[in-house]
């Protein structure tokens, strides 16, 4: 299976996303520095000023492993039963194998199998890992940390 379509399209995305954060990130920065003005004029007359809190810190990794875990353990399950598919579903037999249009079809067959199998059963897992951390901010937040 030629994986060098998907790492494009990966890099795509991931370049896509990071444009759009920038974006993002410049016009919060943006905001902070318009705000600035007027939260240092309350502060010099005694007034009272909400200032947003807005952090600039690096993200909270802690989470990063039950992501990483659940990722690769939903694409083992998406290629294992693409696989169980493929062997119980499809008869490959009807196809001559040595015609290259047979071959190309197969391959064509396989490549659908077994991406979207492992694109659903990624996408289920690192949703599993989601509703994880929410249910564990939102204990965090109940016992008052």
């Amino acid at each position: 299976m030629n994986l060098t379509a998907v790492l494009i399209i990966g890099f795509i995305v991931l370049g896509i996303y990071k444009l759009f954060e920038l974006f993002v990130r410049k016009r919060e920065r943006m905001a902070l520095i318009e705000k600035l003005p007027a939260f240092l004029d309350a502060k010099e007359t005694g007034k009272g000023f909400n200032f947003p809190n807005i952090s600039f810190m690096k993200p909270d990794y802690s989470s990063l492993p039950l992501r990483f875990s659940l990722l690769l353990i939903g694409v083992g399950l998406g290629c294992l039963l693409a696989f169980i598919v493929q062997n119980c579903y499809f008869d490959f037999s009807k196809y001559n194998i040595s015609e290259w249009r047979d071959r190309q079809e197969v391959a064509h067959i396989r490549f659908i199998l077994y991406f979207s199998f492992i694109a659903v059963f990624g996408g289920l897992s690192l949703m599993i890992a989601y509703l994880i951390e929410r249910r564990q901010e939102k204990k965090q937040v109940a016992s008052g940390e």
